[in-house]
């Protein structure tokens, strides 16, 4: 009991300091062309599509009847411009979590979340040759270094964190799916022209657009701790299984309870199997059998084991066996 409570306390205690997000935007709360920003910045930096939109530089996709998605081409000029100044001296403490899958690689850089604008600005690094051997998963620092993460795997949704603890001389670590994957030193603080960022782009430089979806982006003007990244990584982890299921995935192939199926992002119960009178369903042999306690033919009782056909009780409960 004090080992229950007591993780009961620690789960609740990360429920009460999870820290809110600047900005979340969530393709669920498009209205018409313009993104809703749900997080703690109001509706200051709501997003308007309707430009990416109407040139299919970008797209809202119907995951299922309740989740939806923001997918991107890496056409050049797609950046989605999100109106805050990222830089060190505007936020020293910053974390970019993703929800995103990459749907295609073409063999050019590609950034995420970037202002960067030739400094190697804060951004994520989706695919670039420079941090390594093959094209890497990296953050932008201030310059190159060696990551010791691989681009990620084409239409697979991935939970991913960045986290900037102040400028130079700091350190900048990236989570992929609530794990550590590599913590590096941050070598000059982000010093951008720009007063916004791109949420697919590397607005800076060409030949750096992105080609994926994303789920849930959230922006947060603090340094969140691995044991926040965990719970978020569990938050994303339940909200993928309720975008992502369906009838097969749901069905558990017993027909005696029937065909359990996929609604509105859930596994929905199927109807149980109605059997004739005195007939049980069997999971084991998949159909209606005569329930051995109280089928009777001719005043003999169905018996349940190998042994006997039949059996005849009389009164005193005294039993016989008899043919067929």
């Amino acid at each position: 009991m004090a080992l229950f409570f007591a993780s009961y306390l620690l789960t609740l205690q990360l429920a009460m300091s999870q820290t809110n997000p600047l900005i979340e935007y969530e393709p669920e709360n498009i209205d018409g062309a313009v993104l809703a920003n749900t997080g703690a910045g109001g509706s200051t930096y709501d997003l308007d599509l309707s430009s990416a939109l109407a040139s299919n530089l970008a797209s809202i996709e119907d995951v299922d009847a309740q989740c939806k998605e923001l997918c991107f081409t890496d056409a050049e000029e797609t950046c989605v411009k999100v109106p805050l100044d990222i830089d060190t001296a505007a936020i020293p403490n910053l974390s970019f979590e993703v929800l995103l899958k990459q749907r295609a690689y073409h063999e050019h850089l590609a950034w995420i979340m970037s202002n960067d604008d030739g400094a190697f600005d804060r951004s994520i690094i989706m695919e670039d040759s420079r941090y390594g051997s093959g094209n890497k998963l990296a953050l932008g620092v201030g310059g190159t270094y060696t990551s010791v993460t691989n681009s990620l795997a084409l239409n697979e949704y991935r939970h991913l964190v960045a986290v900037w603890q102040g400028g130079a001389g700091g350190t900048a670590s990236l989570y992929l799916d609530g794990v550590l994957q590599q913590t590096t030193a941050i070598q000059r603080n982000s010093v951008s022209n720009l007063n916004y960022f791109c949420l697919n782009d590397n607005a800076g430089h060409a030949n750096h657009a992105w080609n994926g979806c994303m789920n849930v982006v959230r922006v947060y003007d603090s340094a969140l701790t691995a044991a926040e990244v965990s719970s978020l990584h569990q938050q994303a982890v339940e909200k993928l299984t309720s975008c992502s299921c369906s009838d097969e995935d749901c069905d558990d192939g017993d027909i005696c309870n029937g065909a359990e199926f996929c609604a509105d992002g859930q596994c929905t119960s199927g109807d149980d199997v109605e059997c004739p009178a005195n007939f049980l369903c069997s999971s084991e042999r998949q159909q209606c059998v005569r329930d051995c306690e109280t089928f009777a033919i001719d005043g003999y009782l169905r018996d349940c084991s190998e042994e006997f056909d039949y059996v005849k009780t009389d009164v005193a409960g005294v039993s016989s066996q008899a043919s067929d």
